[in-house]
């Protein structure tokens, strides 16, 4: 071949391949990804917010209303429900959830078991005069992942030793109601001899009853929150009979170290193994990608079960938003480059549940919850990130009433609780804006329930009416709307 035809050729391959990176770079322009973590713990309303995000972003194009605080966001072209890009991972039942929540009577979907995801596929006309120039129409791809509650108790485990997360277990252990509830688990560690030589029949024995004792703990009433191993509750793919979720906190025997065929080595190998494949590989998959976060917080049930209990809550907060990368996303990651570093940029912390309290109330659920979360939301400030803090009911199933009773009026709810058939008014008493004191926490103060979803069309098609769930959306997503 001539050298004229070979430069031809280079000058060519050069051509496409200098095309080929515009494209690339174009398509990253004008569509981006933004992923969003739903986190919280055990019946904070995960599922429910999810469903009722995805259900009224849907229907948001042409009907404004739905979602007043974005009414703004004239831009949104339409909001297609997409398959979630990762096959490793479920789909994330919005539709099996909209049929249970539009159902005659409507009841609510079940609780979280598996990791799941679904990709909202949003087309707006971009804000920015320059994105405009190279495309009238951009897509953001938002991706929400979904997982139970109880694993998000697993990740501080990747901090702590078997050795320190035995002694932290068998602390909490030392207080009501958990040492009640912890007798047979204790009196079984008791009997065992941790240098001694190890026997699977024994560590399937005290995993078992560590486990009836975590499920146990697990009762709502109870309020308790700081429930680990998550998985021994939820397993999701994996198998209880593996040896991976066959162990417990056992304490470290006295003098000289155990030998490597001892009960307490083989607990404590069964935990690494725990820590790095289940717990770990969790983790690296799935939440090292994240962009945004939105951490869902029961306080009510919290409130109602007691000062423990909400002393349980705020130390089990802190502990698990320490387990999250925030800080800034790099320019390459929020431009959605495969091979950029991502990290959580803007975090939310949510009262759910916010419909279970009168309107007058709900500014003081706001404040309680940022006195729980004080702590941990200076640390998270401290590196440079964005914190809010709502009181938000994603799906309202009460309705704001005022009520005159001994000459005074009062702020209820009217609503059809769990387990009944018809509408009663409720006044749940005050919301403190912050703990109360130990000698300040009387019984009964809180009376608060759950209630039933309302009665809606089919379907749903003007949406879920809501607390403050657009406020919310208008954080953790109008900066994209860009």
């Amino acid at each position: 071949m001539r050298p004229t035809g070979i430069l031809d050729n280079m000058l060519r391959w050069g051509a496409e391949r200098a095309e080929g990176a515009v494209d690339e770079v174009l398509d990253w322009v004008n569509e981006r990804t933004l992923r969003l973590a739903v986190t919280g713990l055990s019946r904070a309303g995960k599922t429910i917010f999810t469903t009722a995000l995805v259900h009224n972003l849907i229907r948001f194009p042409g009907r404004p209303q739905i979602l007043p605080a974005i009414a703004d966001f004239d831009n949104i072209i339409s909001v297609i429900e997409r398959p979630q890009p990762n096959p490793e991972l479920a789909t994330f039942p919005y539709l099996a959830n909209l049929e249970a929540l539009t159902a005659d009577p409507p009841r609510w979907p079940p609780s979280t078991d598996q990791l799941s995801e679904i990709r909202l596929e949003l087309h707006h006309r971009p804000a920015s005069w320059l994105r405009r120039q190279i495309n009238r129409q951009a897509v953001l791809n938002i991706d929400i992942v979904d997982y139970p509650g109880e694993w998000l108790l697993d990740l501080p485990l990747l901090d702590l030793t078997y050795e320190a997360w035995s002694a932290k277990m068998l602390r909490l252990t030392e207080r009501e109601p958990r040492r009640r509830l912890a007798d047979q688990w204790l009196a079984a560690v008791a009997s065992a001899k941790p240098a001694g030589p190890a026997d699977e029949s024994e560590i399937r024995r005290l995993a078992e009853v560590y486990r009836d004792y975590l499920k146990a703990s697990a009762e709502p009433s109870l309020g308790l929150t700081l429930i680990q191993p998550g998985r021994f509750l939820t397993p999701g793919h994996w198998d209880l009979q593996s040896p991976a979720l066959n162990f417990c906190p056992l304490p470290a025997p006295a003098g000289a170290a155990p030998s490597r065929r001892s009960l307490y080595a083989a607990m404590a190998s069964r935990y690494e193994i725990y820590r790095s494949r289940v717990v770990g590989e969790f983790y690296e998959k799935h939440f090292k990608d994240f962009d945004r976060q939105i951490v869902l917080v029961d306080l009510l049930r919290s409130l109602k079960a007691g000062p423990d209990a909400f002393d349980e809550a705020r130390e089990t907060m802190a502990t698990i938003l320490a387990s999250f990368e925030h800080g800034q996303s790099s320019l390459l990651a929020r431009l959605g480059l495969p091979w950029a570093r991502h990290r959580i940029d803007r975090v939310l912390f949510a009262a759910s549940k916010a419909d279970h309290v009168s309107r007058s109330q709900q500014g003081n659920l706001e404040s309680l919850l940022q006195d729980l979360l004080d702590r941990a939301g200076r640390e998270i400030k401290a590196k440079t990130i964005q914190t809010k803090v709502l009181a938000l009911a994603a799906m309202r199933c009460t309705a704001d009433r005022v009520a005159e009773a001994d000459g005074h009026r009062l702020s209820v709810v009217v609503g059809v609780p769990v387990g009944g058939s018809h509408e009663r008014v409720l006044w749940t008493g005050e919301v403190p804006d912050r703990m109360p004191a130990r000698g300040d926490w009387h019984e009964d103060d809180y009376r608060f329930i759950d209630f039933l979803p309302k009665r809606v069309a089919p379907g749903a098609p003007q949406g879920f009416e809501h607390i403050r769930l657009d406020e919310a959306i208008r954080y953790l997503i109008g900066d994209r709307l860009a």
